[in-house]
């Protein structure tokens, strides 16, 4: 009886951890997708004679809430019925490094919109979208 009690606890335990797995998947999922879009967003809005410097800073807020949130999204095992590949967390240091870089872009194009500075929003803007193709090609699956 203490076996199957046992069996049916280990059993709860690893579906719940799963389930939160899969639940922290589908949330990372939806930062990304909301940095490419606010990326997209900025250049959009970078690319006219006119700039509306209050939107883009709420769309710079927007994406420094994403990089916060995914800097804590990538606890061991997570992979799981994801795409992201496993090399994550057996090359963690360098994953770490390279989001480190993102953000840092993304604190880059916060401060040229504080500025004022369009030519740096869209330098800046560029050095963001160089970091997230360079970790997607090593960490992340296509298929």
């Amino acid at each position: 009886m203490k076996f199957l009690t046992f069996f049916l606890f280990l059993l709860t335990s690893t579906f719940a951890y799963s389930e939160s797995f899969k639940a922290l998947s589908l949330e990372r999922k939806q930062a990304f997708t909301n940095i490419e879009d606010n990326l997209d967003l900025i250049i959009d809005n970078a690319e006219v004679d006119e700039l509306d410097w209050s939107t883009l800073v709420l769309i710079s807020q927007d994406l420094n809430e994403d990089i916060k949130f995914l800097k804590q999204s990538f606890p061991h095992k997570s992979f799981e019925n994801t795409r992201a590949r496993e090399r994550i967390w057996s090359n963690l240091e360098d994953f770490e490094q390279r989001f480190s870089e993102l953000e840092s872009a993304v604190h880059n194009i916060s401060h040229s919109i504080e500025k004022k500075d369009k030519r740096q929003v869209i330098e800046n803007w560029d050095a963001a979208g160089d970091t997230c193709n360079a970790c997607h090609r090593r960490y992340r699956t296509f298929w």
